[in-house]
């Protein structure tokens, strides 16, 4: 039995091949559902499936990497928002008896913890290409 990939039409997982024989191209996963209704022009090029393929498979192991971590860190974490410090951040004021003067973290605001959830889908934010 060969490798199971998905369809490059309605994704099911199916072992048959545009060009099973060798000598057709695009050589591209397709069930017979759909091979038995498409026009050989209507196939991506192996190039065009292979690169939707990669997008849907980083999508999937970004999703699986979110869960995991998720399950893996505590709920919260300490406000990793630079300077803040059990949510406070000094502003470099001092007040006329000397003390110093502290703003509300915007991050965690004023709480010194922040959701993990929270952080992770920001990694992935900026991660993004």
């Amino acid at each position: 039995m060969g490798i199971r990939e998905a369809c490059c039409f309605c994704r099911q997982k199916t072992i048959f091949w545009s060009g099973d024989n060798g000598d057709f191209e695009p050589n591209v996963a397709i069930c017979p559902n759909c091979a038995s209704v498409v026009e050989v022009t209507d196939l991506p090029s192996k190039e065009e499936w292979c690169k939707r393929e990669r997008i849907i498979d980083r999508g999937r192991r970004r999703d699986m990497t979110r869960i995991l971590l998720l399950n893996l860190l505590p709920a919260e974490i300490e406000c990793p928002h630079l300077g803040c410090e059990k949510g406070a951040l000094d502003t470099g004021g001092v007040t006329p008896q000397g003390s110093g003067i502290a703003d509300k973290c915007p991050q965690c605001n004023g709480t010194g913890k922040v959701k993990t959830a929270n952080c992770i889908d920001e990694l992935y934010e900026h991660a993004r290409p």
